[in-house]
């Protein structure tokens, strides 16, 4: 499997017969894997360092003027200004005077040669996301595409970083920190201002998708999108209602976070690489980037295993940065790999592809097995580690160096920033899910990625460039500007105040606050219940987390629930308003309830003797339950668990609050198991207990289902209300998420379909 890529011809030279490595062309039509060839020699027949891809990617001109003096005939180095992005295409591109596209960002017309395959596992990597995201039920494991991305990032930039320091002596972290802005900000900004033109365009529609827009771009712009996403308790694989147009964004700020930390300290660990320490320094820089991965997926782990704890693991900069260290520990290792690698049969081909059939196997693990918050994202990691080091050693599987694969990787980056709004925007507008739309959600970004990159390719020229300080003769600079003065005419600066006015637009035209219909429908629900234990007030203030729950929890002391006759209705709108629904869109559903929903008079069950302990769910469809069950007593709370039932109950039997029957909704925030339930058993006794059934793309809805039929099937006197059954002929009454029912017909059905089954189970 090793391949070599066409190496130039080297000039002829009168001196030696082998030519002089600076005597070599810096441009070649093809790259392949790098100047170290399988064997460690290079083309042209000289031994190569092992290990050292680099080697030539940086050439002086005679002068050997020193780097970014700004004098004429001074060049950087290659390695110094082609940094890559996670997703971007361009590890070293080199400039294409007929494109008027600029080198890494220098000027030089060095070259750094592209590590071939990289691209390709990009490709595969950015595409899984989007699969994920489009349909996860599809690819569950689809998301570890982020994890690749952030191995294959570690591993360049700590490969590129250690090649400058090996031809310049130093790292210039300026130049670095300057070179991820133009790289990262200019295609950022775009999708910040579309992200901002969508919200506001989609405002008055009910769909929620700008709200909390403004405070999501003033984080990703100042890269603490993941921290805002963990303090805002947002949950990266299952939303409520709209998820947020950027939370995507939370990788790229992971990264921008890491690469402030990691090259300072690579960069005081190489100071001490010289003459015989190089290599004492080098390994003392893997074993501590080695060691950082495994505390990092260890905290991973600690954290991981549990509900609360899911989305501070998978958000946190200290507990996601594993595959980014692991990637930079095997960038580290390189030359002794490179050096051990003829040892091995077919220089460790077998090795890389295992790490890439690990990488295959965990695309159809989703986010709720227990394996990858346990081991499987430390295999993720080290696997991608892998495969990285293979493809820089010329060891690669030909999938990862296809045209297609390497078209798509070149713009990852692009894809990545694009497919997320587009996907939300998408969803929201037409909640259908239709053959057509998942189409819209798989190919639009592409087209998007690529104009978007074109947009920005000349302005960021012209930012890459740097100010002539020649002085011509005459006293007068080239512009016309004397001596001593500062020229205003510099061409960057139009391209920073535009940059600067659309990251300004950006956040001013992002809303605030843009409800949407279903977290409307939430509130008006915990009012309403508010209003009926007598506390009145919106019952959402001042609930952790955005979580809206009803005030009549546990805690609070006794109240009245008055019970409205069968035929009054819903409460009058001064004292208890009804469910607002969201301004009528073509998309919406008629507010009819279906015919096969069960026909049962308002008050036909009396609900004086039933509490119901239950999640957004329930809350949503407070005022219709009340309808359909009068004298119902309610305890509801966004993102309640099964795992808190047993307390809520011993609470509620403490206090003589414990009706005769107890409906447990439960189970769309977390699976639960048979033990679970067997603990509120052994609270309420021989109370009547009801369990249901829950729908929604989340990925322990099968393992919920099964246990509650499960145990309804052992134990009879457990009534089952069939929700999942009950609205699968009636999708087109829930929200876009999936999850919860409107209000007015989809809430009627809920609350139908319970009264259906108390009347059958003998109410």
């Amino acid at each position: 499997m090793p391949s070599s890529a066409p190496q130039p011809e080297p000039r002829p030279s009168a001196a030696s017969s082998v030519p002089h490595p600076a005597d070599r062309p810096a441009a070649r039509k093809d790259p392949g894997p790098g100047p170290v060839l399988p064997g460690g020699r290079e083309a042209g027949g000289e031994k190569a360092r092992p290990g050292i891809l680099l080697k030539h990617a940086a050439r002086r001109r005679p002068d050997h003027k020193r780097p970014g003096s700004g004098r004429p005939g001074s060049e950087q180095p290659g390695p110094a200004h082609a940094c890559p992005e996670q997703q971007g295409p361009e590890q070293a591109q080199p400039a294409r005077p007929d494109r008027g596209e600029p080198d890494g960002g220098s000027g030089s017309s060095a070259r750094t040669p592209r590590l071939a395959g990289l691209d390709g596992l990009r490709a595969l990597a950015v595409t899984a996301v989007v699969a994920y995201h489009v349909d996860p039920g599809r690819l569950p494991g689809g998301y570890l595409g982020v994890d690749v991305f952030f191995g294959i990032s570690g591993f360049l930039i700590t490969h590129l970083l250690v090649a400058e320091h090996r031809t310049e002596g130093r790292i210039a972290l300026g130049g670095f920190w300057r070179r991820r802005a133009l790289r990262l900000l200019p295609e950022l900004l775009l999708v910040l201002a579309a992200c901002a033109a969508t919200a506001r365009l989609t405002a008055g529609r009910g769909t929620g998708i700008g709200d909390g827009l403004r405070g999501d771009t003033l984080a990703s712009l100042a890269f603490v999108d993941n921290w805002w996403q963990i303090h805002q308790g947002a949950d990266y694989f299952h939303h409520f209602g709209s998820p947020p147009l950027l939370q995507h964004l939370w990788s790229l700020s992971v990264e921008e976070q890491f690469y402030l930390v990691w090259p300072l300290l690579l960069a005081a660990f190489l100071r001490l690489a010289r003459g015989r320490r190089r290599p004492v320094a080098t390994a003392a820089a893997a074993l501590l980037a080695a060691g950082g991965a495994a505390v990092s997926l260890g905290r991973m782990h600690t954290l991981g295993p549990g509900i609360t704890g899911g989305s501070r693991a998978y958000f946190g900069t200290d507990s996601h940065c594993g595959a980014l260290l692991a990637g930079c520990a095997a960038a580290l290792v390189l030359p002794a790999l490179a050096r051990g690698a003829d040892r091995l049969p077919h220089r460790g081909c077998a090795a890389v592809l295992a790490a890439f059939a690990v990488l295959a196997g965990f695309a159809v693990l989703g986010p709720g097995n227990g394996v990858m918050y346990g081991w499987g994202f430390a295999a993720v990691a080290a696997a991608t580690a892998v495969v990285c080091a293979g493809c820089a050693l010329g060891v690669r599987p030909r999938l990862l160096d296809t045209a297609p694969l390497r078209l798509v990787g070149r713009h990852s980056y692009g894809l990545y920033l694009w497919h997320w709004p587009v996907v939300v925007t998408a969803n929201a507008l037409w909640p259908e899910t239709s053959a057509t739309v998942r189409a819209v959600e798989l190919l639009a970004p592409l087209p998007l990625a690529v104009a978007g990159r074109r947009l920005v390719r000349r302005p960021t020229a012209l930012l890459r460039q740097r100010p002539d300080r020649t002085r011509p003769r005459g006293g007068v600079r080239r512009d016309g500007a004397p001596h001593g003065r500062t020229s205003l005419r510099h061409p960057a600066l139009p391209v920073l105040a535009g940059a600067v006015a659309l990251a300004a637009a950006a956040v001013l035209a992002s809303p605030a606050w843009a409800p949407s219909a279903l977290e409307t429908q939430l509130r008006a629900g915990a009012k309403y219940e508010a209003t009926l234990a007598g506390k009145g007030g919106d019952a959402g203030a001042g609930v952790p987390d955005g979580s809206y729950g009803t005030a009549a929890d546990p805690a609070a002391p006794p109240a009245p629930v008055p019970a409205p006759p069968a035929d009054a209705g819903p409460a009058p709108q001064t004292s208890a308003p009804s469910t607002p629904s969201a301004p009528s869109t073509p998309s919406e559903p008629s507010a009819q309830a279906p015919s096969e929903a069960p026909s049962l008079a308002p008050g036909s069950v009396d609900g004086g003797d039933i509490t119901m302990i239950g999640d957004s769910i329930t809350l949503g469809s407070a005022e219709d339950l009340h309808r359909v069950l009068p004298g119902i007593r309610l305890y509801a709370q966004v993102g309640r668990m099964m795992e808190e039932a047993p307390d809520i109950c011993a609470q509620l039997l403490a206090q003589h609050r414990l009706r005769g029957t107890v409906v447990l909704a439960l189970g769309t925030n977390a699976t639960f198991g048979p033990d679970d339930v067997d603990r509120v058993r052994a609270v309420v006794g021989d109370r009547r207990l009801v369990l249901t059934t829950v729908r929604g793309p989340f990925p322990w809805q099968d393992g919920v289902n099964s246990t509650v039929r499960a145990y309804h099937a052992r134990h009879p006197e457990v009534l089952l209300d069939d929700w999942y059954t009950t609205v699968a002929s009636h999708l087109d009454l829930l929200w876009i998420d999936h999850v919860h029912p409107r209000g007015g017909a989809g809430t009627s059905l809920f609350a139908s379909g319970l009264a259906a089954t108390l009347t059958a189970g003998g109410s």
